[in-house]
């Protein structure tokens, strides 16, 4: 589990809000739950500290990213995030948590945001890696 991983993998007491990567609202609705929300809640309470879910909002449709190449996964989420609420976040160490990391494009934009709203720090968990073969531009 996620949670364990962080305990064993750094000092968790650093850490102040565990904060789940967004999917776009009609998305989301579609879907019915968003997976790194769940994974957020349960690494929440694994290493004891608050799951805030709606301070980070994706608020631009994009195409999936399993669809994309590198180079388009590097830009189609650029500026598809924003942080509401900046007072939850400014100052604090933050767990962003997402179901899989491939290229990083996701993460990155959040954390650049997150940043750039005040967050002291963003350490990244995910509970997957992907090395399938991206589709060339």
């Amino acid at each position: 589990m996620l949670g364990k991983a962080a305990r064993a993998g750094f000092e968790t007491k650093n850490i102040d809000v565990v904060i789940p990567v967004p999917m776009y609202i009609e998305n989301l609705k579609i879907r019915g739950f968003n997976q790194a929300e769940l994974i957020a809640s349960a690494v929440g309470i694994e290493i004891r500290k608050p799951v805030i879910k709606d301070v980070l909002i994706k608020n631009k449709d994009t195409p999936p990213q399993i669809q994309l190449s590198r180079g388009q996964r590097m830009k189609n989420l650029v500026g598809s995030f924003a942080v509401k609420n900046r007072g939850h976040i400014y100052g604090k160490t933050l767990l962003l948590v997402d179901d899989i990391y491939t290229t990083g494009s996701t993460v990155r934009e959040c954390t650049l945001e997150l940043l750039k709203s005040g967050a002291a720090g963003v350490y990244v968990g995910t509970v997957a890696t992907g090395l399938i073969p991206l589709p060339t531009e």
